[in-house]
């Protein structure tokens, strides 16, 4: 079943690459629905991976960070897939499938250097309590990364009177706004439950809650940061650009940390063995 997963995901890789072609493509010519397709297409063959991973019994394992990287990309998938549909805008999903592509390429790498090692199985409920609401938590920071550089990139474009911000192209700045507020408390809340849930294992397993070991710090940061963007953007008294400009070099000290706990640790991901 593995050689078949395999094959599915190139399949996926090769779906996401051509809906961000025909996305870049109709951007320019204004008409064609084909992206659309292709990402559905993509989206769908996405899930049937990770389950058939569920089904085999990787993914309840997750020490491996090819398998971790899986799970954001597809968050991310569905994330663009949401917004294409909802605003039908395709910078923001364009940008979206570049990082899906990109994870899923790094996946990819990680996986053919990983040498599957026999451990216990973790359950379920730790995957679902723990793991997934981490995924969730790293993947609204990247999405909210993501949003706040568009909408960057748009208030330069009006500051260099580069475009009349009546006739500007792309995402409007006051859903981009919304959209990051949004996402960021999501990942907050996901955060949040994996911390409690992850120092309610820890003491369960008689380990030390506060430890040397970079993944649980990465969490802490992860933590921290989105708790920052929450707080800055509740008190409401900073523009929209200078939140933007937060959001973004708060989500490059989180990416520091899981560089760091890479090259430190040879390891992205985070659990309780």
């Amino acid at each position: 079943m593995i050689n078949f997963v395999h094959v599915l995901g190139i399949a996926v890789l090769l779906l996401y690459l051509g809906a961000c072609l025909a996305l870049w493509i109709e951007r320019r010519s204004g008409r064609g629905y084909r992206s659309e397709l292709l990402l559905v297409v993509g989206v769908a063959l996405h899930t049937v991976c990770n389950g058939l991973l569920l089904i085999e019994g990787v993914l309840t394992q997750l020490d491996r960070g090819s398998h971790y990287l899986m799970l954001i990309s597809w968050v991310l998938a569905l994330a663009c897939l949401w917004w294409r549909r909802r605003r039908d805008d395709g910078v923001l999903g364009q940008a979206l499938l570049v990082a899906v592509i990109v994870l899923l390429v790094a996946a990819s790498v990680l996986a053919h250097g990983e040498v599957a090692e026999p451990r216990a199985m973790q359950s379920l409920l730790f995957v679902g309590f723990h793991v997934l609401p981490a995924v969730l938590a790293e993947s609204c920071l990247i999405l909210a990364c993501l949003v706040s550089l568009i909408a960057l990139r748009q208030e330069m474009r009006i500051k260099r009177k580069q475009v009349d911000p009546i006739l500007l192209a792309g995402p409007n700045l006051r859903a981009l706004d919304r959209f990051s507020a949004g996402v960021a408390v999501l990942g907050l809340v996901g955060i949040s439950v994996a911390l409690l849930t992850g120092i309610a294992w820890s003491l369960a397993a008689a380990q030390p809650v506060l430890s040397a070991d970079l993944r649980k710090l990465s969490a802490f940061v992860l933590w921290l940061v989105l708790s920052l963007i929450v707080m800055l953007r509740w008190r409401g008294d900073l523009s929209a650009y200078r939140l933007s400009r937060i959001t973004v070099m708060s989500s490059c000290v989180f990416l520091l940390t899981l560089l760091i706990s890479f090259l430190v640790q040879g390891q992205v991901w985070h659990g309780f063995e």
